[in-house]
């Protein structure tokens, strides 16, 4: 059985892209060897579409940007010293009565400073 555990947060987007890309390439062959019939030539065509959807999503990024927060942390504790922490929310959609879950993270690790 292969170990799970060690193929977790790999970016398997190349391979991904590689194997759709062979796939359009076969569908293409298919399409050339069978240019006659207008239904499957059709029908090829709403796979390379669907094909081409897929890589689109592939490609797009998807981790959020964790910089522009840490930015803004950081602009706020230059600010103001005295803080000792922030409040996040992060809601997937808007909502009149939203439905958050709470995490509290705690800095338990001090730096070479001391803080």
């Amino acid at each position: 059985m292969m170990d799970n555990i060690a193929h977790e947060n790999q970016d398997y987007s190349n391979d991904i892209e590689y194997h759709l890309g062979q796939l359009q390439a076969d569908l293409y062959r298919m399409q050339i060897s069978n240019n006659r019939n207008f239904i499957l030539s059709k029908s090829i065509d709403n796979q390379i579409a669907t094909i081409e959807m897929i890589k689109k999503l592939v490609q797009a990024e998807v981790r959020f940007d964790w910089l522009k927060i840490q930015d803004k942390i950081d602009g706020s504790y230059t600010k103001d010293h005295s803080l000792t922490g922030f409040i996040i929310w992060f809601d997937f959609k808007e909502s009149k009565n939203p439905n958050r879950g709470f995490l509290q993270v705690t800095k338990i690790q001090e730096d070479k400073n001391g803080k």
